[in-house]
């Protein structure tokens, strides 16, 4: 666009139900060209004519599969065409498919600006006409040597000044936005996590780390915070913690801007004292329930609180780390509302199978807060 003082042009296509279409023959002869090794010549060969329709294990209810658009299905479909979309050699073979259609594009069209992402591609040019051009080319050459056609629906040519909507992103001169729908998604996602790992209950929150669920959570977010690295997102990131404030329970951000989980802690410690003690540095401010087999026990400062504030009487009545007093597992919800009565957040320490060298491995359950704290 020489820095904007021109118009250019976008055209935007896909391939109409691009892998059931894929040409089984096609294929199995564009990596014989290739390939000159027999056992994976044989190996491909088997991979490619291999009919997932058949001895296949249904994974989810027969009506779902119902729901699956005919010409999107492998059924009924002739044994040399389609590939099935989940598999790993599928996404590897749609390449080499398409690999025909991208040398014809830059080196016959001597099209400079083409991307693509398997069906989906994006052709540049100052000239509208041009780009009309090359699509006529473009749909001779696709039915011809590849047996696809392109997808008229989705067809665009339009100035680049109008954004280009492209792999969840929209793409304009001078700045990148994530598409509503990729927002949108992480959102509905979110509040599912939420009601999953947030319960509430006579103003009392609690706040649960399932092991599972946290590293899926993490996966999510992960996942979503790397598309969002390649657009303008700085505020929209910012007022994700805010909007969904509850995930500052679980995760801080590193200065390498990484996301850590709230609960990690080390994998090793020397003894239960060392342990103890970096569970009540984390939780200074809490009434921490640390189990110890079938008892949740209290230890130095902690002790104190627990008398203080749960009315508990001392086992130990010594200085320090020796000072000591516990409950049975048995009332532990009596007095953890008891702490949130007196304007204290609970922590749950609980011990697990796993033993560490020198003790139990224990990690964060469960965070009880107060409505108003929360």
């Amino acid at each position: 666009s020489h820095n904007q003082t021109r118009p250019v042009y976008y055209m935007q296509l896909d391939i109409k139900n691009f892998f059931p279409q894929i040409d089984k023959p096609v294929l199995n002869k564009l990596i014989r060209s290739k390939c000159k090794d027999q056992d994976i010549k044989w190996l491909t060969q088997l991979i490619i004519y291999h009919d997932p329709t058949k001895d296949y294990k249904p994974r989810s209810p027969k009506e779902l599969l119902l729901r699956v658009p005919k010409q999107k299905s492998l059924f009924d479909r002739s044994h040399n065409k389609g590939l099935p979309i989940g598999n790993l050699t599928s996404q590897f073979f749609a390449n080499i498919y398409l690999n025909e259609l991208d040398q014809y594009v830059k080196h016959h069209l001597k099209s400079k600006f083409y991307m693509r992402y398997v069906d989906d591609f994006i052709l540049l040019h100052h000239d509208k006409t041009q780009l009309v051009e090359w699509l006529q080319h473009i749909q001779v050459f696709l039915k011809s040597r590849l047996k696809l056609e392109l997808n008229q629906k989705s067809t665009k040519i339009q100035p680049i000044s109008n954004g280009i909507n492209f792999l969840g992103y929209i793409i304009r001169p001078d700045y990148i936005l994530c598409r509503n729908r990729v927002i949108i998604n992480l959102k509905e996602k979110l509040h599912a996590f939420e009601k999953q790992l947030i319960s509430r209950q006579d103003g009392i929150f609690r706040v649960s780390y399932n092991d599972a669920s946290v590293c899926s959570l993490l996966s999510t977010l992960n996942s979503y915070l790397g598309h969002f690295k390649h657009a303008d997102t700085h505020r929209l990131k910012k007022k994700l913690f805010i909007t969904y404030y509850w995930l500052n329970y679980y995760f801080y951000i590193t200065p390498e801007k990484r996301l850590k989980r709230f609960d990690d802690s080390p994998k090793n410690f020397r003894n239960l004292h060392t342990q103890y003690l970096y569970f009540m540095r984390k939780f200074h401010y809490a009434i921490i329930f640390f189990q110890v087999g079938c008892f949740y026990e209290f230890y130095d400062q902690q002790a104190v609180r627990a008398v203080n504030i749960l009315g508990l009487k001392y086992i130990k009545k010594k200085f320090g780390f020796h000072k000591r007093t516990g409950i049975g597992c048995k009332g532990l919800t009596k007095y953890i509302n008891k702490a949130i009565q007196n304007g204290y957040t609970a922590v749950v320490i609980q011990q697990q199978d796993h033993v560490m060298v020198n003790t139990k491995k224990r990690k964060l359950a469960d965070i009880y807060i107060a409505k108003k704290n929360f």
